[in-house]
């Protein structure tokens, strides 16, 4: 004996207008709360930051590091680099040296400048004391939390 439902009369077909009036209901509420635009989405600013260890053991290696720094800032980071990304430049020894150096906002043609900026700001340092990691470590920490995206350099 058959115990379920005959499709006499669109009996059986009641669940799926109901599906069907279910989906369409969050169809059309969906497509009426994301407003339409033909704009290009926003691009995301990529961060930069270089931190540089300018301890006394880091003293020898110094004219290699600004000449390192130079030519990957004026490359471009090898294409890493778009209009309206930031560059922060942080130093330390036994502490940290943050904000010293203005942020600056690439662009290509700003791109020798800049380099050239970030050298003589790593000329000006005086190599002395000793490397302390974990003080730049913490603030690191806090700075790539409050990023939507950064890459950071460190060169120690």
């Amino acid at each position: 004996m058959n115990h379920y439902p005959s499709n006499e009369r669109g009996v059986g077909r009641l669940p799926c207008a109901t599906l069907l009036l279910v989906w369409l209901t969050y169809s059309l509420a969906a497509q009426t709360t994301v407003p339409k635009t033909n704009a290009p989405p926003k691009p995301v600013t990529e961060r930069f930051l270089l931190i540089v260890d300018t301890s006394a053991a880091m003293k020898k290696r110094a004219a290699n590091v600004e000449q390192v720094v130079g030519s990957l800032f004026a490359g471009g980071l090898g294409g890493q680099l778009h209009g309206g990304d930031t560059i922060g430049v942080w130093t330390y020894t036994d502490d940290l040296q943050a904000g010293q150096f203005p942020l600056q906002r690439w662009t290509p043609q700003a791109s020798g400048p800049i380099a050239q900026g970030i050298v003589d700001f790593l000329k000006s340092r005086k190599y002395e004391k000793t490397a302390h990691l974990a003080p730049v470590i913490a603030q690191m920490k806090s700075v790539v939390a409050d990023s939507d995206k950064i890459t950071v350099l460190l060169i120690s």
